[in-house]
């Protein structure tokens, strides 16, 4: 449920946390200014201008010398601007400039040559003491990322970017610098960040800065292109232009995982997904205040939603069929079909293992043959974009799936249709969010409250599309969790559980069940569309990679507290039940595994217990004492991370029983 935010301009908190540092930062993510009046960048230039407090302006390049910037600002009210290019101009003319001015505005390009020439250098003092004079320091893109304390030379021309960066942070692109500018404290900022698909690429930066140097706080930063942010001296940050910003920190809930040539893995980043309008304290991320249309999107609630699914976009074969069916001697694979002949292509060979239905809407409504689908083992379907609307709301197909332990299995190429909501426009038209057309049509739902958003990042014509559109269809559908994925070549989803075991890349997991604001964004940037760009805000998420073998719990078993011989139905107040006499890990996923497994333990009621791992020596390496458990199926995270590889023991013991399973950890 979505409700109207009530005031114009919601002021959340008063606190705020001073930086070190006393000046003023206003960073754009790139991408170009225009001096139209409402245009996306009068109100964050306007601001460093009357930041600069009538002062000089410096504009410093390295490599372009166009006097477009220093034109804006003076047409903006600045008194005097210079332009100077490092590459040409000497380091003494610089510094002498610098130290007569009250704001230095750096370009884009390439930011390996500021690193080159300024790293321990005359003009980065130069710009560090204009800074901590009270005075303003711009920039944008290339310009923007070299003020953290954190700064990668990762370019597109050195071959680095999302894929690589989640594949392996510690491939030979991602270098990162420190005892430059630090101008953010704590921070690393990249920009063009929708645009140029770069959410896997800051990612990839802070594991590789939390493994290299392991800082006491860490926070990143992801400006979209003709978009910025202006941060003032007692640490507020405010969003203003056309696309997204990302604002992610590690807390006491995150994990980072980051080792040369492994993929990385990331749980629970606390991270805020904003539009123009919104104000954050940049040390806590408390919402300061809310643009005019900011709507608040009520938290998930319990969803107890377990059936048992597997998407995969290759075709069956025979002998993925026979191996099903002789699971069970009575068992008989189903397949429902989209009409169409072009469907029926796909199984010619098979007519003898599998049963083919031309699915109709209406045999919905016939109870007895939707139960009798379920005789078998598996419910096939087989799902494109341009039939899959005889899905959309099946909702009955999900409960009798749930209800007759039977799994859907989808051959389908888009695995997007599992979700709430598609875009049937966001691989066919490039400009498409830019423009503001993204199409929004609902989906199958057989995931409840999932978006899902395939091949995030193969293609860089789709880059903005597919990086926008989480957020996007998120708040147009009001889903909670946005999935993106790239190359999986199966997802399973396994007593709410979404395993990932064939992966390539990791996949980025947006998760906003808590509740979220979300906001549009106002302006208009395209000369195709007189429409307003397709950006939307998802505050108060938590942000996880999950690489191959790893699963994300999508769905909560319910807790049933109707049943109880006692007549005490109330669980929730005081001790938990003692365990009972039988329970049981059912299996670790995945097995072997690197550096973490999840235990499946199944508990007729709700209880406490420990969990120990031994290795083969007899030495216990892990502990966990009063671990709940509730009624039914529960998932137990262990990660060994700094352990040895080899086979290890997990207990999981309480009330004088206990269960087993042998595990082993591969690196």
């Amino acid at each position: 449920m979505i409700r109207k935010v009530a005031a114009t301009k919601i002021l959340l908190l008063l606190i705020h946390t001073s930086l070190s540092a006393q000046g003023y930062l206003m960073l754009a993510g790139g991408g170009s200014e225009q001096n139209d009046a409402g245009s996306w960048s009068e109100e964050p230039y306007g601001w460093f201008v009357e930041k600069a407090n009538g002062g000089k302006i410096v504009v410093l390049s390295n490599g372009d010398t166009s006097p477009w910037i220093p034109d804006y600002f003076l047409q903006l009210g600045a008194g005097d601007v210079i332009n100077l290019n490092i590459l040409d101009n000497p380091e003494s003319q610089i510094v002498s400039e610098l130290n007569e001015s009250t704001g230095v505005f750096i370009k884009g390009g390439n930011q390996q040559n500021y690193i080159d020439a300024w790293l321990g250098q005359p003009v980065g003092d130069a710009i560090k003491e204009l800074f901590e004079n009270g005075g303003v320091v711009g920039g944008t893109s290339a310009g923007a990322m070299i003020t953290g304390t954190y700064v990668s030379s990762n370019t597109e021309e050195r071959g680095s970017n999302s894929i690589d960066n989640l594949t392996n942070p510690f491939n030979r692109f991602n270098d990162i610098h420190t005892g430059f500018l630090d101008l953010l404290p704590n921070a690393v900022v990249d920009t063009h960040y929708f645009e140029r698909g770069r959410v896997g690429r800051l990612l990839g930066f802070m594991g590789r800065i939390q493994a290299d140097f392991e800082p006491a706080r860490l926070f990143g930063l992801g400006v979209d292109d003709r978009t910025a942010v202006m941060i003032t001296p007692d640490n507020t940050m405010q969003v203003s232009g056309s696309g997204g910003v990302h604002w992610m920190i590690r807390d006491a809930e995150t994990t980072i995982f980051a080792r040369p040539n492994q993929q990385l893995s990331v749980t629970d980043m606390k991270v805020h997904q904003l539009t123009h309008g919104f104000k954050i304290d940049l040390g806590t991320g408390e919402i300061l205040e809310m643009p005019d249309d900011a709507e608040w999107v009520e938290a998930r609630g319990d969803d107890s939603y377990l059936g048992r699914m597997s998407v995969t976009p290759l075709f069956w074969n025979s002998n993925y069929l026979n191996q099903l069916n002789t699971r069970d001697d009575e068992s008989e694979a189903w397949v429902v079909l989209t009409s169409g002949e072009e469907s029926l292509v796909r199984f010619e060979g098979l007519r003898e293992l599998i049963t083919i239905v031309d699915f109709e809407e209406e045999m919905l409504a016939d109870e007895a043959w939707m139960e009798s689908l379920f005789d078998g083992i598996r419910l096939f379907t087989a799902l494109n974009y341009d039939d899959s609307e005889l899905f959309f709301g099946s909702a009955e197909i999900q409960e009798l799936a749930d209800e007759y332990d039977g799994v859907i299995e989808a051959l389908s190429a888009q695995f997007t249709l599992m979700g709430e909501a598609v875009s049937p426009n966001i691989s066919s038209d490039e400009y498409a969010s830019y423009d503001g057309v993204l199409e929004t049509e609902t989906a199958t739902g057989f995931l409840p409250g999932v978006i899902l958003i395939d091949s995030t990042y193969t293609d860089p014509d789709f880059f903005e599309n597919r990086s926008a559109a989480t957020g996007w269809l998120m708040r147009e559908s009001g889903a909670h969790i946005g999935i993106n994925y790239t190359q999986s070549r199966n997802i399973n989803l396994a007593d709410g559980e979404l395993l990932f075991p064939n992966t390539l890349i990791p996949a980025i997991v947006l998760d906003a069940s808590e509740g979220y604001y979300t906001a549009a964004s106002p302006f208009n940037v395209s000369n195709f569309s007189s429409a307003t760009r397709n950006a939307a805000a998802v505050s108060s998420a938590r942000l996880s990679v999950v690489r191959e073998g790893e699963s994300f719990v999508l769905y909560e078993p319910e807790r049933d507290d109707d049943d109880d011989d006692n007549g005490d139905t109330d669980t929730s107040t005081g001790p938990m039940n003692e365990l009972p006499s039988m329970f049981e890990i059912r299996k670790a996923y995945p097995n072997p595994f690197n550096p973490s497994t999840t235990l499946l333990v199944d508990s007729p009621e709700p209880a406490k217990v420990a969990l120990q791992v031994y290795n083969m020596a007899g030495q216990m390496v892990y502990s966990r004492s009063a671990f709940p458990l509730m009624a039914g199926a529960n998932s137990l995270h262990v990660n060994l991370e700094g352990k040895s590889s080899g086979v290890y023991l997990v207990r999981v013991s309480g009330a004088g029983h206990q269960s087993v399973i042998q595990v082993s950890l591969v690196k």
